[in-house]
């Protein structure tokens, strides 16, 4: 029966896998930078997995001006991606 841990932490997960502890589901990125990043083979998840994602902001608070524009620029790079890739099912939701 396979275990299955959650980590959050990127060089901890690297660490197990260098290890021999398992293997690890990350997010697509370049681990070289990383210790030990070199060293481990990423290989692409056919088909691909998506998931939910949300932007977290204070309620009590609002954004800096460049916060904002960041901000805005991140919605607008997903609206174009879900538009040029028509992923099944993906809505984007924006308040």
């Amino acid at each position: 029966m396979p275990r299955i841990i959650e980590e959050n932490d990127v060089f901890a997960t690297l660490s197990a896998v260098q290890a021999g502890l398992g293997s690890a589901l990350m997010a697509i990125g370049d681990l070289s930078h990383a210790k030990g990043g070199s060293e481990v083979k990423a290989v692409p998840l056919e088909p691909p997995i998506y998931m939910p994602v949300s932007q977290i902001t204070s309620a009590e608070q609002p954004l800096v001006p460049a916060a904002e524009a960041v901000s805005q620029v991140v919605r607008n790079l997903i609206a174009r991606y879900m538009d040029e890739h028509k992923i099944a099912g993906a809505v984007p939701v924006y308040p």
